[in-house]
């Protein structure tokens, strides 16, 4: 019993560990772009075994906004597609951050309150067809962010890419069919990267996501260069699931042990 609940235990902290397996594909390769963008490069992150786990499931930070910022996209669909959050419950609702008229280098910022509260900086909301005049502006750590009306089941989210021609692909991946993965994520390790033209900091507290627009099991490339962006100020949620299961392995240890005193 008791080394059925450690398998158990172990299992639980270990389901989330498998990488995705990334190719070079046909065009740029995933880890030639982010040496590309490091100064004095290559990159610290390996795109193989750096992958973060979680990803699904994410959240602002304690700084309460999170700038994205446009690092590349290679696709051959690239001028219709678009990137965006979306309610981690619901993917019908969500909000557009990027088009498929932006570009390297363009930028915007977000919010999600703790009520679910979708709050965007002045160009994004404009960009989504919001009235500067009808929407409220709250000063979070000295930006400007607008109320878009919208208001998500909780302060978590998701990340999309929108495709004309493909569907809609999600980091949450039971949103996917088939429960694909179709998105892997970084996490900065302090290495200073530039972006057209743009010398940051690539610290823990920025994040690299990048998504692959076909189907993992529908001849996909995988080579998840197809949409590349850099968010900050936000998070990983652990899987709630998985905490519960280990938590289990972990509570069963303990009864075994004292069934065995």
């Amino acid at each position: 019993m008791k080394k059925a609940l450690l398998a158990v235990a172990l299992l639980a902290a270990a389901s989330g560990a498998n990488a995705n397996t990334i190719l070079a594909g046909s065009e740029q390769s995933l880890q030639s772009i982010l040496d590309g963008i490091t100064v004095g490069g290559p990159s610290s992150v390996n795109v193989h075994t750096d992958q973060a786990d979680p990803d699904e499931v994410w959240t602002n930070t304690d700084s309460g906004i999170s700038p994205a910022l446009f690092v590349v996209e290679i696709a051959g669909n690239a001028s219709t597609n678009s990137f965006g959050i979306y309610d981690e419950n619901n993917t019908g609702l969500y909000l557009e951050i990027f088009s498929g008229s932006d570009t390297t280098g363009d930028d915007a910022t977000f919010s999600i309150l703790d009520d679910g509260s979708v709050l965007v900086n002045h160009a994004t909301a404009l960009q989504n067809g919001a009235d500067i005049n009808d929407i409220t502006a709250s000063i979070i750590n000295g930006d400007t962010l607008y109320d878009t009306g919208m208001d998500f089941s909780t302060g978590n989210f998701g990340f999309y890419l929108a495709t004309a021609s493909n569907g809609t692909f999600y980091s949450i991946e039971d949103d996917n069919a088939a429960g694909n993965d179709q998105m892997v994520a970084y996490q900065g390790k302090g290495d200073l990267v530039n972006i057209a033209g743009q010398n940051k900091s690539w610290t823990s507290g920025g994040w690299i996501l990048a998504f692959e627009d076909v189907l993992i099991s529908n001849g996909s490339d995988q080579d998840y260069n197809d949409l590349v962006v850099m968010v900050e100020s936000t998070q990983p949620v652990s899987e709630p699931a998985t905490l519960a299961l280990f938590g289990l392995g972990l509570a069963g240890l303990g009864m075994a042990r004292r069934r065995k005193s």
